[in-house]
């Protein structure tokens, strides 16, 4: 109060209280992937009851308070712990695994609201699946193999509680899906694991894959492969040999998942491939043979079939004379005859064998010998090529693989056509090639294509018993046809003037210029004539000639020829006489 002149004067002072202290506990304790509890001190209420405290936090900086809304704009979340002074505290939830959050605590009162720093803090890592690589497998054979992989991380939580193999024909083989898998020994460490599987398929490809599993899930590595050793090989078979001949035939059924295969005679390899047929040759006559086959992929060799014998022909037993009739018949096979009727034994001196020619001609012999019935079969015609593709023209081919039987034909070449499948009966047009052996030919198909058109092919191979083998079919297409050629055609004089006039034993220069021309050609009448061929395509020729003469240049290239024709006329100068 003051005092004025005696009396007694009181004045009412408006006194603004201070907002209180805050400040924010650091660390942030209990932090989980969804939680987190927080805590403050609230250390002076500022003079005045404070109303209201709390936490405020947010993935932004500097979180704040929102009595009527929650937090302002971007916040995540606060808690409020009403009229307090010294410490606060609260449960942050609803927050992101893995994600860093910003915590401020905070109290208000009458004067104002005050925070406390803010405090950074990270959420706990998410949880995440197993991770497994380097699928293994050893110890592969026709019904078991060893299976692993490694794991490189538990996961998240850092704890398996099964890990393995699944594995399948199909691929991707997993727990879900129909895989069968099998559980290895359980360790909480990153480290490689195998596991023996049993009851595969003999010569079966399978692929594979590790797995860990945590409660998160079950992670997997990337895919294995293997294909299981083949079974035993069946079928084996060793054909006997004509008489006088040292040679067997041996075959075999193929066998699954095998990628060659192994024939032994007397446990000496013999062959090693991909191939069911083998002869044998070089055998003594009259002897016999065990033989055995097995099968391999690139995880083994299967075990040996069973051992099959063979025995080598005896030597030729002819009757003498060296000729003898006999008579038997050959049924017809799907429609094709063989020789058959009166036939002539007759001992061939080249080969030992004793044949049956009907009539007794060379060509005969390759059909019926010892009574064993032998049928035409047709050539066989393999990749057909084509090359040098023009507007109008094209270079064809094919290999002649087989001659057929008897071996030998009498005609081999390409048929083509605009329709598919031509063949020498069907009107495609056909093209002999001139030679009657096996191996690669091609034929030029010259200036009677169609430009810009699609053609169909075939090699061919003609045998006169068995009748015409053919190749699959080719296809190209034929270019558009290039423009047609243009020629200039000029004379000049010896003074290098345009001119079609010269005098007698004079000379003449022709100059010639082209375009499209692959030759140019130059004729001329009458005598003397003129016949110049293989020209380039622009050029220059001095000439005398001696009298008139019409000369004419032809270029000619893949779209055409071009033509022009000059008359160069020849004057006559007659002698000039002077008297002495």
């Amino acid at each position: 109060y003051a005092l004025t002149s005696g009396l007694t004067t009181t004045n009412t002072y408006s006194i603004t209280g201070l907002i209180p202290t805050v400040t924010t506990t650091s660390p942030v304790t209990s932090i989980a992937q969804t939680s987190a509890v927080g805590a403050g001190n609230i250390s002076s209420d500022g003079g005045s009851l404070v109303i209201v405290s709390g936490l405020a936090w947010s993935t932004s900086a500097n979180p704040t308070y929102d009595s009527a809304n929650g937090p302002l704009t971007g916040n995540v979340g606060q808690t409020t712990n009403g009229p307090v002074l010294g410490v606060i505290s609260g449960s942050m939830t609803g927050l992101t695994c893995n994600t860093d959050y910003h915590v401020r605590a905070f109290a208000k009162n009458s004067a104002g609201l005050s925070y406390g720093l803010d405090v950074i803090f990270t959420t706990s890592a998410c949880n995440t699946l197993p991770t497994l690589d380097t699928p293994t497998v050893t110890s592969v054979t026709t019904t078991t193999a060893t299976l692993g992989a490694r794991v490189t991380s538990l996961g998240i939580p850092a704890a398996i509680s099964a890990r393995g193999v699944c594995y399948n024909t199909t691929g991707t083989p997993t727990l879900s899906n129909g895989a069968i898998c099998v559980t290895a020994t359980l360790a909480q460490t990153l480290t490689s694991y195998t596991k023996g599987v049993v009851g595969l398929t003999p010569g079966t490809r399978y692929f594979y894959a590790g797995y860990a599993t945590n409660t998160t899930g079950t992670g997997y590595s990337a895919d294995g492969t293997f294909v299981t050793i083949p079974p035993t090989p069946n079928g084996l078979w060793v054909g006997p040999s004509t008489c006088g001949t040292t040679y067997l035939n041996t075959s075999w059924n193929a066998t699954d998942g095998a990628t060659s295969y192994q024939l032994y005679r007397e446990g000496i390899l013999l062959y090693n491939g991909p191939l069911l047929s083998f002869q044998d040759l070089g055998l003594a006559l009259s002897s016999t043979h065990p033989y055995q086959v097995f099968a391999s992929n690139d995880s083994g060799t299967s075990s040996p079939s069973i051992t099959v014998f063979g025995t080598v022909s005896d030597s030729c037993v002819c009757p003498e004379p060296t000729t003898q009739d006999v008579s038997f018949s050959c049924p017809p096979v799907s429609g094709i005859a063989a020789v058959s009727g009166d036939v002539t034994r007759r001992l061939n001196k080249i080969y030992p064998e004793c044949t049956f020619p009907s009539p007794a001609t060379v060509e005969n012999t390759q059909w019926v010998s010892d009574n064993n019935c032998k049928y035409p079969i047709l050539p066989v015609v393999t990749t057909p090529t084509d090359s040098s593709v023009k507007a109008t023209s094209a270079t064809l081919g094919a290999t002649v693989v087989s001659l057929g039987e008897p071996a030998s034909i009498t005609a081999r070449g390409v048929c083509y056509g605009t329709a598919h499948n031509p063949d020498l009966t069907n009107g495609a047009t056909c093209g002999i090639e001139g030679g009657l052996n096996i191996g690669v030919f091609t034929m030029n198909i010259g200036d009677i294509l169609t430009p810009t058109t699609t053609y169909y092919y075939r090699g061919y191979a003609t045998n006169s018993n068995a009748g015409t083998g053919y190749s699959t079919e080719g296809t190209f297409t034929t270019i558009a046809l290039p423009p047609a050629p243009t020629v200039a055609f000029d004379s000049y004089n010896i003074k290098n003037e345009i001119t079609s006039n010269i005098n007698f034993e004079e000379a003449i220069v022709l100059k010639w210029t082209s375009t499209n021309a692959n030759s140019c050609a130059i004729t001329s009448i009458p005598s003397p004539s003129v016949n110049l061929t293989n020209l380039n395509t622009s050029g220059t020729k001095k000439l005398f000639p001696n009298s008139t003469s019409d000369y004419t240049l032809i270029c000619t290239g893949e779209g055409g020829s071009a033509m022009s024709t000059l008359r160069i006329t020849v004057g006559k100068i007659k002698p000039i006489f002077k008297e002495r």
